[in-house]
């Protein structure tokens, strides 16, 4: 399992690419986990997590890529997601 985490990076960038090359005006989330023994490797990108059950806890396991509002005025917040999702080649915007 030592090739997976390389390999569920590679996967999520041939797929983004592969969106970004449909023009299309919205994306995605996905959230993978890879149980192998006593080992779990998980990957997400966009506005989803991956919980672990422990038995006596539960664990956040993956990270959330989520775009913050102003609740006041709706405007997108401009956090190091929003730079980082621009810096892409993304845009940053309310679904209408």
């Amino acid at each position: 399992m030592s090739g997976l985490p390389d390999s569920l990076d590679a996967a999520f960038r041939r797929a983004d690419g592969d969106w970004k090359s449909r023009d299309l005006p919205s994306g995605t989330t996905a959230t993978v986990a890879v149980v192998s023994g006593w080992e779990l490797v998980c990957a997400s990108v966009g506005d989803s997590c991956a919980y672990f059950h422990t038995g006596r806890q539960l664990l956040q396991v993956s990270g959330n890529h989520r775009i913050e509002e102003d609740k006041a005025t709706g405007k997108v917040l401009v956090t190091d997601e929003v730079e980082r999702v621009r810096r892409d080649g993304g845009s940053v915007g309310r679904a209408e």
